[in-house]
């Protein structure tokens, strides 16, 4: 009997330590179950609040819009919110942080010419094979790379063969690498001159270039620009151009063919600075409202500025120190010392100073989930519209944007995002 009794007992005993592991782990389960929930909900604020901070900045652009304020200037209100993130929104669901960029500010790999690009802190293998990614067409360059390479990779693909998508496509192409993005350059085989920050330092290739950038092909005073391969010498004299140039321009046309590019129109003999200000402020080579790839003086920094063959640091240095007071034009750029009509002419089918399109970048949190967006944004019929977005890491975002760690102040909003 006794065997009996301690053989229930140890059955028993067994059983009750059986189902209390099975309540354990069932409650373990439980708070798993409950933390993904609660993390998945944390996720969905977070990015809620991030695209109410985007939709607050896409308000800001339309009210720029609006005002009918040409140029668009850094010190405009679009241009300071959030100042470069370092400001914290506070929304009773959540907070973000802000900024809005013009994407006119960098270089445009997609649209930027060889030389440009021969100007970032890349070398020659990457500059090729960056080419050879872009462009159609399946020989590659010698230093480049073509399917012929990406199909003998581990895990085979095809090159792109067309304009790029996003920066951080540039991680498949041959030759680059997390560092060539996000890290200052070293031992960099290059006979380019270094781009320098306005503090000095080295610039990082994230904080240089895009791949969507648009910009309105309209004169310093708003209106059209004439086409110099259409207009007439009577149209030309009309916005400024004295008789004999503008008669020798449209000879010069009419025998030797159409212009391909408005710095071969500086340099007709006999163009002074004075004249050359009103070509670049009213012409074009172009019938198209808006032109892709061009750089933006009200906005670029003195790196960006100086991957423009002709453009030295102590131009890109002047350049930068005008954009506190707005540069209206680009005529004006020749009260700048040392660049004069041969200079200008290597870089004018290249500049811009109305901006069609910008990035905003927000980084939304909830609890202590963050999340990171990057949206690009094109002015359509007068109207701003998010045209594609990525989500990033946010360490990388930060990294990538030049932001603070952490925010220096709070910006209550109220209510829920």
């Amino acid at each position: 009997m006794r065997r009996q009794r301690g053989g229930v007992f140890v059955f028993t005993l067994i059983t009750l330590t059986a189902l209390v592991a099975i309540l354990a782990g069932i409650t373990a389960t439980r708070r798993i179950e409950m933390r993904a929930v609660g993390n998945r909900m944390d996720t969905a604020r977070a990015e809620s609040v991030a695209w109410t901070g985007v939709n607050r900045c896409l308000s800001l652009i339309r009210d720029q819009l609006q005002s009918g304020q040409v140029p668009w200037l850094e010190t405009d209100t679009w241009a300071t919110f959030g100042e470069i993130g370092s400001q914290r929104f506070i929304y009773s669901t959540g907070s973000v942080r802000l900024q809005i960029v013009d994407s006119s500010a960098f270089l445009n790999i997609n649209a930027a010419e060889q030389a440009q690009i021969e100007r970032l802190p890349l070398t020659l293998e990457q500059v090729e094979a960056l080419l050879d990614w872009r462009e159609d067409g399946f020989i590659a360059r010698p230093s480049g790379a073509k399917d012929e390479y990406y199909n003998q990779l581990p895990n085979p693909y095809n090159a792109r063969l067309r304009p790029l998508e996003s920066v951080d496509e540039l991680l498949l192409i041959r030759g680059f690498t997390p560092d060539t993005l996000n890290a200052a350059p070293t031992n960099l085989q290059t006979t380019a001159p270094p781009l320098l920050n306005e503090d000095g330092t080295e610039a990082v290739l994230s904080q240089l270039i895009t791949v969507v950038s648009r910009s309105a092909n309209i004169a310093a005073d708003g209106q059209t620009k004439l086409n110099i391969n259409t207009t007439t010498a009577q149209a030309l004299v009309a916005r400024g151009i004295p008789l004999q140039l503008a008669t020798q321009i449209i000879q010069i046309r009419n025998t030797q063919g159409t212009f391909q590019r408005l710095g071969d129109v500086l340099l007709i003999p006999g163009i002074n600075t004075q004249n050359a200000g009103v070509i670049v402020d009213n012409l074009t080579v172009s019938g198209a409202s808006e032109l892709d790839g061009l750089i933006n003086v009200n906005t670029a920094s003195e790196a960006v500025l100086s991957t423009l063959p002709g453009i030295s640091q102590d131009i890109a240095a002047a350049i930068v120190q005008r954009q506190q007071t707005g540069i209206m034009s680009l005529g004006s750029l020749f009260e700048i010392p040392g660049l004069d009509v041969q200079t200008m002419a290597q870089v004018v089918d290249r500049l811009t100073v109305n901006s069609r399109s910008f990035i905003v970048r927000a980084i939304g949190q909830h609890g202590p989930v963050r999340i990171a967006i990057e949206a690009t944004v094109r002015i359509i019929n007068d109207e701003p519209w998010v045209i594609s977005h990525r989500t990033l890491p946010v360490w990388r975002a930060i990294l990538q944007w030049g932001w603070p760690e952490e925010p220096s102040a709070d910006v209550d909003f109220g209510g829920t995002a």
